[in-house]
């Protein structure tokens, strides 16, 4: 369930990416100021995603769920914590 979640957040974060980069430009473009502060909240929104989805990596990491793909190619279960 933790992997899913993390690669939730990141199709979440890069649909937040698509729509900041979108919207601002297309704000100044009009003068549509309230197009262009999208830009500070979805860049934040962005970031807690993104610091989700390492949570979740991380999470998968030292619990060795090796059903992550990542996970199963770079560790094994005798490998420390530190």
């Amino acid at each position: 369930m933790i992997p899913e979640l993390g690669h939730y957040a990141l199709i979440l974060a890069l649909s937040v990416a698509i729509f900041q980069s979108v919207m601002p430009i297309a704000g100044a473009a009009r003068n549509n100021y309230t197009w262009m502060a999208v830009a500070r909240p979805a860049a934040r929104v962005q970031a807690a995603l993104i610091t989700l989805a390492f949570a979740c990596l991380t999470w998968s990491f030292i619990e060795n769920d090796f059903t992550v793909s990542y996970v199963a190619n770079n560790s094994n279960s005798m490998l420390p914590l530190m």
